[in-house]
């Protein structure tokens, strides 16, 4: 599926099941100044989506990433996502955010 190892943590907590992801997943709020430029061209945009690097560098296989990450959703149902790039969401709606975002890929 992945053509390089990439770090995803799932941790309980009381409020819930809360995920590390580190470059799958993005959820940038600004893209300012030149290296904003550079990223909108590169394909990135403001809010949560999956990273325009990961799935054209490391994926192998879109549609089992796909079919692996809405397990992985439907297990965990996390309510709070920590992105190593980008803001931290959490909510009720989180489950289907993610999954919106990874479907877009």
């Amino acid at each position: 599926m992945a053509k390089q190892g990439e770090t995803w943590i799932s941790i309980a907590t009381q409020h819930g099941v809360a995920w590390f992801v580190t470059d799958a997943l993005v959820n940038e709020e600004r893209l300012p100044g030149a290296m904003g430029l550079f990223m909108r061209l590169m394909g990135f945009r403001t809010g949560l989506m999956t990273n325009p690097f990961f799935k054209r560098l490391f994926l192998t296989n879109k549609a089992a990433y796909k079919a692996w990450m809405h397990a992985e959703l439907e297990r965990d149902r996390p309510t709070l996502f920590v992105p190593a790039h980008g803001a931290v969401l959490r909510g009720p709606n989180l489950v289907d955010r993610l999954r919106a975002a990874t479907d877009a890929a």
